[in-house]
């Protein structure tokens, strides 16, 4: 039996918080830094160990790490937040969930705060049964009480939907802002929608390879470079 230290919490937290884990997402988060070999090691102590569990659904694809009842007992005392774990993972969403994972990590290095997961969300959502337009992928909350919710959006949309969503945001205002990361032909749909938002919810908007820099440049809204970076800004 090995000893849980820090860092292994640190992980169970997160594979119950973002539903699984990829080792090329842990090395962003609580390996960043740590050389593969020894990320790969740890991971195997801790699957021989009884708390995690990894699976490959595609021969010569992703390698998925979930949690054993004894990894999700551990990860729930971990986390501020308690809902489902999802035993069966949507392989449909898994690239744009890892991707929502690796900003995670990139804003609680930038930010602070925690992250409030999608799952919280959902659980917490009291608009029209069945429309989660609304919603986001996760939030960065803060003692503060504000919060910014993240939006990743990967599938291009018709312009009345986008315009439904960016309506549903806006009645009640449900956030201090609202951060879209696109790319390519939907960064530049949302940079011209955005304009015509209602005005009483604050949108940013940017690229996820922007966010990725070192520094990020402060995302676009319609009133300028919108400098949410700013650790203590919240």
């Amino acid at each position: 039996m090995i000893q849980i230290q820090a860092r292994d919490r640190e992980i169970l937290r997160v594979i119950y918080e973002q539903q699984f884990l990829r080792p090329r997402e842990l090395m962003r988060g609580p390996f960043k830094g740590v050389h593969r070999t020894e990320v790969y090691r740890r991971i195997r102590e801790l699957e021989s160990a009884g708390y995690i569990s990894r699976k490959q659904y595609v021969p010569g694809g992703y390698t998925f790490i979930r949690l054993t009842d004894p990894g999700l007992e551990v990860a729930r005392s971990e986390s501020r937040w308690d809902f489902h774990y999802n035993r069966r993972l949507n392989l449909d969403w898994a690239q744009h969930d890892a991707l929502v994972t690796q900003i995670r990590f990139r804003l609680e290095a930038l930010l602070g705060g925690d992250w409030m997961p999608r799952a919280v969300l959902l659980r917490d959502y009291t608009g029209e049964k069945g429309s989660s337009a609304a919603i986001g992928d996760g939030a960065m909350v803060f003692a503060s009480g504000k919060r910014i919710v993240v939006e990743v959006e990967e599938l291009a949309r018709r312009r009345d939907v986008y315009i439904r969503v960016l309506q549903a945001w806006a009645h009640p205002a449900k956030a201090t802002v609202v951060l879209f990361v696109a790319d390519g032909i939907i960064y530049r749909k949302l940079q011209k929608l955005l304009p015509h938002a209602p005005p009483q919810q604050p949108f940013a908007l940017t690229t996820p390879e922007e966010l990725f820099r070192d520094p990020p440049a402060p995302p676009w809204s319609i009133r300028g470079p919108l400098p949410i970076y700013e650790r203590g800004r919240f």
